[in-house]
């Protein structure tokens, strides 16, 4: 990489909203409790997923990698920060949070109508499989996103494919920010290569061409990232009001930091070293 764009990528406010009502179970949804909800927003109420949490690391995570996602062009929803009244599940919801008192959640809004490959897969497996086979660009981009994000958790379940306007969309990011280096966060070393479930699937079936190609998207978009406005990362402050001992500015640097390991990581990860010419 070079020098950063000359206008940076604005990072997007993350709403604070309150709960209105749960509808139903989500069919998704494994490292945390999922419903569809109504959100209580400006000018009017949204239908979004809700996920449930005690976790603070998932929560911020999932914060984080929207912002940052959003902000270089990916499909990713609308995030918000919920504040949710479990003492409100109504019976009829199966909730393990029932009853525990005031939490902030993790919101996605439902931006468009479709399904999650893993349950396309389930009902019509070979157009699943031709959808995902012409998703181009999209499987790198996503791909490439996840490992500067360090996200080791990318499944057919949390890709939404989207009939009405044949686009895929991203989700559930909670595992991102060093995923099962969380124990320790992870924060202090950029450079660490953890688990990217499309590329490593991809890899191997991949020609020099396919490489060479792939390390100049990595480029590309690491560029994108570059010319990101970190200033207004998490601006709102929503970190330090789910947990007061996250420091915002550890998980900054660590996105930022990361973008100049990414294109190192990509060509160790396929096997191209980065004094290979096209």
């Amino acid at each position: 990489m070079t020098k950063k764009q000359s206008k940076p990528n604005s990072i997007g406010s993350i709403p604070y909203v309150h709960l209105s009502s749960f509808i139903a179970p989500a069919v998704e949804g494994k490292s945390a409790e999922t419903f569809k909800c109504t959100l209580l927003t400006e000018p009017a109420a949204l239908t979004a997923y809700v996920k449930l949490t005690r976790d603070p690391r998932q929560l911020i995570a999932d914060l984080a990698s929207a912002q940052v996602g959003r902000a270089i062009g990916l499909k990713i929803p609308q995030p918000f920060l919920v504040f949710v009244d479990t003492d409100l599940i109504p019976d009829n919801i199966s909730c393990s949070y029932k009853n525990t008192g005031a939490m902030l959640a993790f919101g996605s809004a439902e931006a468009v109508e479709g399904m999650s490959f893993a349950r396309l897969l389930k009902t019509d497996n070979k157009t699943a499989e031709n959808l995902f086979k012409s998703w181009g660009d999209g499987f790198s981009s996503t791909s490439i996103f996840d490992e500067w994000i360090a996200n080791p958790d990318r499944n057919f379940g949390n890709i939404l494919f989207c009939p009405a306007t044949n686009e895929n969309w991203l989700i559930d990011h909670d595992q991102a920010l060093t995923g099962v280096y969380w124990p320790l966060w992870g924060l202090d070393n950029p450079t660490i290569s953890v688990t990217n479930t499309l590329l490593d699937a991809a890899q191997t079936n991949m020609d020099d061409d396919d490489k060479l190609t792939l390390r100049k998207k990595t480029q590309q978009l690491m560029l994108k990232c570059s010319a990101i406005d970190f200033n207004e990362f998490d601006r709102d402050k929503h970190f330090c009001k789910i947990d007061k001992t996250i420091d915002d500015i550890e998980i900054r640097e660590f996105l930022e930091k990361r973008i100049y390991a990414t294109v190192s990581l990509i060509c160790n990860r396929i096997g191209l070293t980065e004094l290979d010419l096209s």
